[in-house]
């Protein structure tokens, strides 16, 4: 029944005599209102140009939003390649100094390390690496006649190096308890009688 109703509408929307009116009258239904074609009305020709110059000046707005939006993503772009220069020139800065210093570290003939060295930068390195490596004393354990309570008879024993951690003594920490220490059994014997023939460290 639809599609009869199509086809007869559809023939006859190029009709003149046929053309429904603009408004459906109150009592139809709104099913079948829906099915009901829309006719354009008549319009005179000041109306259609009037409609025109509308969609004109429609159609220049819209092209001018998509202008202005170019505009902003051409600049977006243009900030995000800035971002991406500054981006690789802060890589460059950081790696070229980088690569040259592993550079004169490894080779000490190499142009850098020759530079750095004349400059000075060599023997401050060399000074602060010194100061984490080397020991801070000439002595880490003092002379055994310089010992305090120690008679000056007794010959200087042995000294012995004991490992305290997971050897003597166990640590371990909780979320409930904090640090615990645990110390192996007969471990305060052990070192009474070590302490009688070594000097424990």
């Amino acid at each position: 029944m639809f599609a009869s109703q199509f086809t007869a509408l559809r023939f006859s929307a190029g009709v003149a005599s046929r053309r429904m009116p603009a408004a459906l009258p109150e009592k139809m239904s709104s099913r079948f209102a829906s099915s009901v074609p829309l006719v354009r009305k008549q319009m005179s020709p000041q109306e259609r140009a009037a409609l025109r110059a509308a969609r004109r000046e429609r159609a220049a707005q819209v092209l001018q939003e998509q202008q202005k939006g170019s505009a902003a993503a051409a600049a977006a772009s243009t900030s995000t390649n800035k971002l991406m220069a500054s981006r690789w020139i802060w890589y460059a800065a950081v790696g070229v100094p980088s690569a040259l210093l592993v550079w004169g570290f490894s080779d000490e003939n190499s142009p850098p390390a020759k530079f750095s060295e004349m400059i000075g930068l060599t023997g401050l390195i060399r000074s602060y690496t010194d100061e984490i490596a080397k020991p801070s004393h000439d002595k880490l354990l003092p002379d055994w006649s310089q010992m305090p309570n120690v008679p000056h008879d007794i010959p200087v024993p042995h000294t012995l190096v004991l490992d305290l951690e997971n050897t003597l003594v166990n640590s371990t920490w909780d979320r409930k308890y904090g640090w615990r220490h645990a110390k192996r059994p007969g471990v305060d014997k052990f070192l009474l009688d070590m302490a009688q023939y070594y000097e424990i460290v």
